[in-house]
């Protein structure tokens, strides 16, 4: 009976550390947001707590097509994302930028 405890919390962890990953289906967008060391604990992901840590990101020039989950960045105070592949960007949940420096 311990075991299958044991094994119920497992899942029930691991499920609620896979629930905190920001979803960033954009590999350019991922692959720079961990250049600029938003990834503290180096797994690959963004967790929800390291998106909540930045007030400002450059992202100019980095052939990004979308910023699906800039979302979770809600300290965020300045926003560069100029040069990109960006048809559109939502920034309604960014309630602390600041500035936004952005062309299509």
């Amino acid at each position: 009976m311990k075991t299958i405890i044991s094994i119920l919390a497992l899942f029930f962890l691991v499920g609620i550390a896979n629930a905190q990953i920001v979803n960033i289906p954009d590999v350019n967008f991922k692959s720079k947001l961990i250049q600029l060391g938003v990834d503290t604990n180096s797994d690959g992901d963004i967790q929800l707590a390291e998106a909540l840590v930045p007030t400002s990101l450059n992202l100019n020039n980095s052939n990004i097509s979308t910023l699906t989950g800039i979302e979770a960045f809600v300290n965020l105070q300045f926003l560069f994302c100029s040069d990109n592949q960006l048809s559109s960007l939502n920034v309604s949940t960014l309630t602390n930028l600041q500035d936004l420096f952005f062309n299509l």
